[in-house]
């Protein structure tokens, strides 16, 4: 029998062994740590970071119907995110997925200014 020798790797085939690692959330095979997952989608964990903060920010503002509204807003906005940074397939079309994002930041930001606009700035006597 002749020993392989290490210039000469043995085929792949039956009996071979190949390791990787799949991560559930973005199913990349290169990702072997916490910290090079967080470099890859720093940007994505840190817009759903923001948007917790900001559901739970307008969760409390008053009247608590624009405070509820705005907060279910942000809530959407901060799922849809974790969906795009776990990677499941939805049975929507991305294109759809990014017109509701779309449409929540725009109806978040006409929220927050007609608070501004309308409670924030009232003078109290």
């Amino acid at each position: 029998m002749e020993v392989a020798s290490r210039k000469n790797p043995p085929p792949e085939g039956i009996g071979a062994v190949k390791h990787t690692t799949k991560t559930k959330m973005t199913g990349a095979s290169d990702e072997k740590t916490l910290a090079e997952f967080i470099k890859k989608n720093y940007p994505l964990l840190s817009s759903v970071g923001i948007f917790i903060a900001l559901t739970v920010f307008t969760g409390s503002l008053k009247p608590s119907i624009l405070g509820a509204t705005l907060s279910l807003l942000f809530l959407t906005a901060t799922v849809l995110t974790a969906v795009e940074l776990i990677g499941w397939s939805l049975p929507l079309s991305m294109a759809f997925l990014l017109g509701i994002f779309e449409r929540l930041l725009e109806l978040s930001v006409f929220g927050l200014v007609f608070y501004w606009l309308l409670i924030a700035t009232r003078v109290n006597p």
